[in-house]
């Protein structure tokens, strides 16, 4: 398939007509499709053009071939170069990360071919992953030193409909302790616009029933968000997303009233919570960027509806900074500060240690706050390979090697924070980039007195 942008740039009298012997090319070129481009394109480190000696050309069109599934304004959309603007190569090479990064393609390739008059075309190149990477359900495995293993299976069909669109439904559960399971679906261009729509469906059911503690018993609900974009700049993108949530939970709860029941008594409630996240976001990829930043502010108010009354908001700050060292090698600067304010229930009270916390440490010690720190290396050692599965298709993989050091602190109030609340752990680990299940991680952590542990995680991403 090649489609274009815009209007028909090879009709007579356009700034792009092309004389026979061109008309020609191209159109053997959009026949004989990827045999062309595979057998006659420069070697892989030259995939893409020299984009500097076309900057500042205007860009007559903007033309996609090899997708088989996904339609052409799927890629177009998401690219910061468009039909009738000034070629920036800084744009390109984002377009060319970001595109990979939706996690649809096998590979990216993008030439710029030159018309005369200072004026370029830009062809976009793609393969597409299989359907059995993107539309069959796989089996999700977690595993934490502390908390055990997790393991469960999830369908998600990536690229729905063609559009990026996602839908997914998976099921988890933690030996005999707890089960959970759930559906979504994203739209990242709602209505055919540049807004952003999820929505949730969750359940969760605890097996155990702990002696002492208060927990959640069981828990089901809905949510639902959406993203309306603050900037126009693809680049460096602004976002506000406004969000609603609806929960039926019963859960044990100790309260001082409670004298006769010291374990607790079980509470069922309605509650509702309204949320607001502004993300900054100038990654060159979702998966596994190599430079840019992220940062994200978000709160949350929760309010009983009915049963026992509790009203209680949730404070985020979320932060990523990506450098790129070298080709091969990028360094993550990571920032997270948590509170949690007002009648809050003692299991929402946070703790330390985990795959996405402080990595390899162990305390059972709760607070209402938490300050997170992390600095990390990763370096490229293989790929993006991509390989030829016989009656699949081809298979793109990376592996990563990472070294880490996290820091973090547990307070009641950050006003008593003092140096000797922080911890600090380092570790390192593997990463392996697949349309498996995009990012696994499999790692080692631990700290000065000898605690640590592994880690196995699968579908996450950082």
């Amino acid at each position: 398939m090649l489609s274009a942008a815009g209007a028909d740039p090879l009709r007579a009298g356009s700034p792009l007509h092309l004389s026979t012997y061109e008309e020609f090319s191209v159109n053997r070129y959009a026949e004989a499709g990827s045999y062309l481009f595979d057998r006659c394109r420069p070697p892989r480190e030259q995939d893409h053009s020299d984009y500097d000696s076309f900057a500042g050309q205007m860009i007559d069109t903007v033309l996609v071939s090899g997708n088989r599934d996904t339609r052409p304004k799927t890629i177009l959309r998401e690219m910061a170069s468009k039909t009738g603007s000034r070629l920036n190569p800084d744009f390109l090479q984002r377009d060319l990360s970001y595109l990979y990064g939706l996690g649809y393609f096998s590979r990216v390739r993008i030439s710029v071919p030159e018309t005369g008059g200072g004026r370029c075309r830009i062809l976009v190149r793609v393969n597409e992953r299989p359907d059995l990477f993107l539309k069959y359900p796989y089996p999700v495995l977690d595993y934490d030193f502390k908390k055990g293993l997790k393991y469960g299976v999830k369908w998600k069909i990536e690229n729905f409909r063609g559009l990026g669109e996602q839908l997914s439904v998976d099921f988890q559960k933690r030996a005999d302790e707890e089960h959970s399971g759930g559906a979504r679906w994203y739209v990242p261009w709602f209505l055919g616009r540049r807004l952003r729509f999820n929505l949730n469906l969750f359940n969760y059911r605890k097996l155990d029933e702990p002696e002492r503690n208060d927990y959640i018993k069981s828990r089901s609900g809905a949510m639902v968000r959406f993203g309306l974009p603050l900037s126009r700049s693809y680049v460096r993108q602004l976002w506000f997303f406004p969000s609603l949530s609806l929960e039926d939970r019963r859960s044990r709860l100790s309260i001082p009233e409670n004298i006769n029941e010291p374990a607790g008594v079980y509470f069922v409630q309605s509650l509702a919570s309204i949320g607001f996240s502004l993300l900054y976001d100038s990654r060159n990829r979702n998966i596994v960027p190599t430079s840019g930043m992220v940062s994200n502010i978000y709160t949350q108010y929760v309010h009983s509806l009915n049963g026992l009354d509790q009203n209680y908001t949730f404070y985020e700050f979320r932060h990523r900074n990506f450098l790129s060292v070298t080709g091969n090698d990028t360094f993550i600067i990571g920032l997270d500060i948590f509170n949690r304010d007002g009648d809050l229930p003692s299991f929402f009270r946070m703790s330390m240690g985990g795959h996405s916390d402080l990595r390899g440490y162990n305390s059972d010690r709760k607070a209402t706050s938490k300050l997170l720190g992390s600095l990390q290396w990763r370096k490229l050692l293989s790929g993006p390979n991509e390989y030829t599965i016989p009656w699949v298709g081809p298979f793109d993989i990376s592996v990563n090697l990472t070294f880490f050091m996290d820091t973090g602190a547990l307070t009641d109030s950050f006003d008593k924070l003092t140096l000797s609340d922080f911890h600090s752990t380092a570790g390192g680990g593997i990463e392996i980039v697949s349309p498996l299940q995009n990012l696994i991680r499999l790692e080692y952590a631990g700290d000065a007195h000898g605690s640590g542990g592994f880690y196995f995680i699968s579908g996450s991403r950082f």
